[in-house]
Order: C-alpha cells, then structure tokens, then sequence
C-alpha cells in the first residue's frame, strides 16, 4: 500500500466519522427542539454518502483558506429615507419635537387632540407617537379621554 491510497483511506474514514458525529448532534438537537415545540422529533432518512476523493480531498470536505485581514471601509453617507420607511430617530430629535409639543399645547389651554397637533406641526400620528409616550411617562403632558377622542394638556 503507497501513502495516497493511505492518504485516501484516512480521509474517507474521517469523512464518515464527520457525518456520524453530525448525524447525532442532528438527532440531540431535534429532541430538544421538540422539547420546545411539544411536538415528537421529525424522523430523518438516513442518506448514505460515498466518500469520493477529490484532488486528495474526501467530498464535502473544505479547502482551509487563512482569513485576510479586511480593510477598514470608508464610512457612508446617510441615504435619504424612503417614503413609508421607518427612521430611527435620535434622543435629541425626539427631544425636539416634543419640546414643540409642550409649546402648542401650553398655547392652548383648552387642549389639543392628536389630529390638531399633527395639522399645526405638520407631522404624522406615528411621528408623534413616542415623543407624547415620552412626555405622558415624565408627566410633562397630560391626557384626558380615550383613543381618538384623547385630549392632550400641559402637565
């Protein structure tokens, strides 16, 4: 026997070695699935693989290849939101606007319903959702009523 056909003998032995070991973590990781999901394992046919050497490589097996270091990347400009897209928007901005908030409603001493703030600021019910969440949570604001009949107040 000449050392490639050892060579190939080894490698074909480790290749089947690897799916065993693979093929029982397989089975303990669908039983604690299972455990999970209350529902018995889903049983798997068994594949029988033939380990064909491939330029002294058993198949499946992967070539080794030493990671290069990556090159840091230059940094990206901000791209304009698309329309209907979410924006997370800083501590500050949501500052911003619910100092604008607090200066409407201080103006209007009767109150302001969500559409009525929207119309003067300009904004959306969705832009305005968190910074009046916000505002109710430090008490700045106050609210009166339920869902669109809520009025909003000053503190």
């Amino acid at each position: 026997m000449n050392s490639t056909e050892i060579q190939s003998k080894i490698q074909a032995a480790a290749a089947r070695f690897t799916d065993e070991i693979v093929a029982i973590f397989g089975q303990a990781f669908a039983s604690v699935a299972s455990d999970f999901v209350g529902k018995a394992p889903v049983a798997r046919k068994a594949v029988a693989k033939k380990a064909v050497v491939k330029r002294g490589r058993p198949a499946g097996a992967k070539k080794a290849v030493a990671a290069a270091p990556k090159a840091a990347k230059p940094a990206k400009a901000a791209k304009p939101a698309k329309p209907g897209k979410r924006v997370r928007r800083s501590g500050d901005q949501l500052l911003e606007v619910g100092g604008r908030v607090i200066k409407l409603l201080a103006a209007n001493k009767k109150g302001l319903r969500i559409e009525q703030i929207n119309k003067q600021l300009g904004t959306t019910t969705r832009q305005l959702a968190r910074p009046i969440q916000k505002l109710l949570s430090t008490k700045k604001i106050r609210k009166v009523g339920d869902r669109r009949a809520t009025t909003y107040f000053t503190g």
